[in-house]
């Protein structure tokens, strides 16, 4: 191939001096909002993730099926056609704006798959540690906050970093 990269073009799109300032450009103000993006769509991700997967592993059958319906709803169908339905019909209706949008869609998309991630984790967990907890005398809540999810990021820490390259490279535009 014979072309010839203009490499002496780049740092003009990354910024630019004006009024004796220096003003970010194209792909510098790119990063910055893909880095918003993705770090809000994360912390959301992590939480419908871990409700969805302690839904997903509790004895509530109506809890069962909705997580259930949610998991194999969002993983069944593009993420360009879970934006579309976000951005065009739920936005207007809800009043979210793009940057919203595109924050709730990625949330809504790597939940589900968070959601596996950590279930996988808590099957993970042996039954010895639940029973150990509930012979001590702790509460549910201190049993999964102070036993359980402890063991259960230490071995889904891997795949969850994954995710986070996965949300960082799947980001709308």
């Amino acid at each position: 191939m014979g072309y010839r990269w203009q490499w002496e073009r780049v740092p003009n799109y990354l910024a630019f001096y004006e009024d004796g300032e220096w003003w970010p450009a194209e792909l510098l103000e790119g990063l910055l909002v893909t880095i918003k993006i993705s770090a809000l769509a994360l912390v959301f991700t992590l939480l419908f993730g871990l409700i969805t997967a302690l839904l997903k592993t509790s004895n509530s059958v109506v809890g069962r099926g909705i997580a259930h319906a949610y998991v194999e709803g969002i993983r069944n169908t593009p993420l360009l056609v879970q934006i579309y339905l976000l951005y065009f019909v739920f936005g207007p209706i809800i009043g979210l704006d793009r940057f919203s949008t595109a924050v709730f869609a990625l949330a809504l998309f790597q939940g589900a798959y968070t959601a596996e991630i950590l279930r996988a984790g808590l099957n993970g967990v042996p039954k010895g540690q639940f029973e150990a907890c509930r012979s001590i005398g702790l509460s549910r809540f201190y049993t999964y906050f102070d036993v359980i999810l402890p063991q259960v990021v230490r071995r889904t820490l891997p795949p969850l970093t994954n995710e986070v390259v996965s949300l960082i490279k799947t980001r709308p535009s």
